[in-house]
């Protein structure tokens, strides 16, 4: 009976799951959808309120496509970027976007496209250029010739080096250059007829600033827009033209082409293409203009003054963002530091409390051995002098022989107990302490000990090492039947090392008593102290502090 509502559940969760994911992916194309329409819009305007509405728009959305979209989608955003600032009269921001772009090329091996890389590089060109650093916009331009590999490519850098050439009066290189650039128009696949048009229009342009020629250059250009129907590249040949006869005095000449530029403005629909019409008619004594003019130069006042409130309230939220993110930044790194400063505090503290606590440690023991070395010494010791004294008028050989074992013994530990003088040379003091349990029996030997830096060695360690030794060959002396003792001694670096071995019996017990105590204090010092000694194989220990 459940089955049908089962299955009827389930059908609804499938399609709910699949009505979620066709609307995620509908936003998400809507967004891209979005941000295309907007880059192709600052493309090809020249309405500079519809650039400053696209750049604000570009730049909210800069978050979200530096993380949503690839590095070669980020790329052509860049560079519709830059070249908009560039549109603007923004430099610095155009110049920003356009490294953005090439930075992006040289980290990420995926973008293989070339021309794109060309283009922000003629645009790096064009920027230095309009700063007036030439020989770095020629660099630029070179680069990007060097990575060419089409004529269309090739024309595009060719035509902004005979620019650069032009704006540095290097007339005759430029006039070259745009020679150049027509030899290549028949490699061309397509747009040959516009890049032809383009370049003899700009080479008669040239050679009349030369030398006063290149009306044939002109004319062919003109002829050529014809079949274009091109009306900015007109616009420009007409221009020219008209600066070519007005050179030469013959404004009668120039005339018809000025009139052909008012024309041709009204098609292109710029109110700055009409304002340069007009201004030529005016050069050519048409007074009647003059009313227009004034108008149109009113009104591109005030179109200029509504760009730039808006361009400016663009930079003014642009820095205000920044100045938010700058301070989200400081606040992070403030509190980053402050958690660390903390964190250093108690490392410090602790350290400093465990220093002390093991310093107590090491006092305690050290003040609690004094006492029990000067009891010995002064209490018992004395005393069983005082009846070997009394013994020795006896003479009572056996029993004195007893007593002063057990006084020797007695003094013995109190030495073991005595802090030792680390104001001497502590090798003298080891090698004293060596000779001190050498005897008939057992001969002690050591080696490399004057290879160790003891200065570099603190009092701690020291002490240790002193004690631990002491230990070692007491426990050798009273318990392992040795013949000899070969003490080690090894430096490396901040490391003392030392090898301690008898030709005794051996054992493979755990140590004890007075080996644990050794052992403890070795790590008290945050050294180690290890046993491989075997039966029958002698006793052997290695210190590492």
């Amino acid at each position: 009976m459940n089955t049908p509502l089962h299955s009827f559940l389930f059908f609804i969760f499938i399609g709910t799951l699949f009505a979620l994911g066709s609307s995620s992916h509908l936003y998400a194309q809507t967004k891209r959808d979005s941000l295309n329409q907007v880059l192709n819009t600052i493309r090809t305007s020249q309405e500079k309120l519809e650039l400053v509405e696209g750049i604000r728009y570009l730049e909210q959305k800069e978050d979200f496509i530096e993380k949503e979209y690839p590095s070669s989608y980020k790329v052509y955003v860049y560079e519709a970027m830059a070249n908009t600032y560039y549109k603007l009269g923004d430099l610095d921001s155009s110049e920003e976007y356009t490294i953005k772009g090439l930075s992006l090329i040289k980290s990420d091996a995926a973008i293989r496209s070339t021309s794109i890389k060309i283009r922000l590089l003629c645009l790096l060109g064009i920027l230095q250029k309009e700063r007036q650093f030439y020989d770095l916009a020629t660099h630029y331009y070179q680069e990007a010739l060097h990575l060419s590999k089409s004529a269309s490519d090739s024309l595009s850098i060719l035509n902004n080096q005979a620019t650069l050439y032009k704006e540095q009066e290097h007339l005759n290189q430029a006039i070259a250059t745009y020679k150049l650039g027509l030899t290549l128009v028949p490699r061309l696949e397509q747009d040959s007829l516009y890049q032809k048009t383009k370049l003899l229009d700009n080479l008669g342009n040239t050679r009349s600033l030369a030398s006063g020629e290149g009306e044939s250059e002109l004319t062919q250009a003109l002829a050529l827009s014809k079949q274009l129907k091109n009306t900015v590249r007109s616009y420009s040949i007409h221009r020219h033209l008209a600066q070519y006869y007005a050179r030469k005095g013959d404004t009668v000449s120039a005339l018809p082409y000025a009139t052909a530029m008012y024309t041709l403005s009204k098609t292109i629909g710029d109110k700055t293409y009409e304002q340069e019409a007009l201004s030529f008619l005016l050069k050519f004594d048409q007074p009647q203009y003059g009313i227009r003019y004034v108008q149109l130069s009113d009104s591109l006042q005030a179109v200029q003054k509504n760009i730039d409130n808006a361009y400016a309230l663009l930079k003014y939220d642009k820095s205000e963002a920044e100045k938010e993110a700058l301070a989200a930044k400081v606040g992070k790194q403030r509190f980053l530091l402050f958690g660390i400063l903390i964190l250093f505090v108690v490392l410090a503290t602790s350290f400093l409390i465990i220093a002390k606590v093991r310093r107590k440690r090491r006092q305690a023991i050290q003040e609690t051995e004094q006492r029990i070395a000067k009891h010995i010494h002064d209490d018992i010791a004395n005393s069983i002098f005082l009846v070997m004294n009394k013994i020795e008028a006896t003479e009572n050989n056996t029993i004195l022989d007893d007593l002063s074992a057990i006084y020797e013994q007695a003094r013995r530990i109190s030495r073991t107990h005595t802090p030792i003088d680390t104001q001497q040379p502590f090798q003298q003091v080891l090698l004293d302490l060596l000779q001190q349990y050498t005897t008939k029996k057992v001969r002690i030997t050591p080696q490399n000990l004057s290879t160790v830096s003891w200065k570099k060695v603190s009092v701690e360690k020291k002490e240790a090492v002193y004690k631990v030794l002491q230990e070692l060959l007491t426990n050798t002396l009273k318990h392992s039947h040795a013949s000899f003792v070969i003490v080690g001694f090894q430096q490396q670096k901040a490391t003392l090392l030392i090898d301690y071995s008898d030709n005794g019996k051996g054992t493979d017990r755990k140590p004890s008593g007075g080996l644990l105590h050794a052992e403890n204090r070795i790590r008290a010092v945050s050294g180690t102290l290890t046993f491989t000694s075997q039966p029958n194989h002698g006793f052997k220990a290695k210190i590492k502090v």
